[in-house]
């Protein structure tokens, strides 16, 4: 799980609320304030301002069943922002080839355009 903690964060997310992500991402199920209180050692009320963000983002999705909150994570919308996240490295990486002329910068941009092409970084 650390590796997808370090990858929210790189896309954006705060150590907290990518850690509460991870934990949706990973889970075979939706889950409950009380179920992500126990994964994360959070108190309620800290879950629940942190359950808001995320929704607020739209990277959860939450199900009221009889009167209770069931927590998923929107698996598109993260890959999406992965996407995105890449095709600004991309630029950035481009940039500064051209800036500097460095050829690595280039062939690293060139490495993530073939793998995004082929479906080498993401498996939907």
């Amino acid at each position: 799980m650390k590796g997808l903690i370090t990858l929210l964060n790189a896309i954006g997310l705060k150590p907290n609320t990518a850690r509460i992500m991870a934990i949706l991402v990973t889970s075979n199920k939706a889950l409950t304030l009380k179920e992500i209180c126990e994964a994360t050692g959070y108190t309620k009320s800290r879950a629940s301002e942190l359950m808001k963000l995320l929704e607020a983002s739209g990277l959860i999705e939450v199900n009221i069943v009889k009167k209770q909150a069931y927590y998923k994570a929107k698996i598109d919308e993260l890959v999406k922002r992965v996407e995105r996240h890449l095709e600004k490295l991309v630029e950035a990486l481009e940039a500064a080839h051209h800036e500097s002329g460095i050829r690595d910068f280039m062939e690293i941009a060139s490495n993530i355009k073939v793998a995004r092409k082929g479906g080498g970084f993401i498996d939907k």
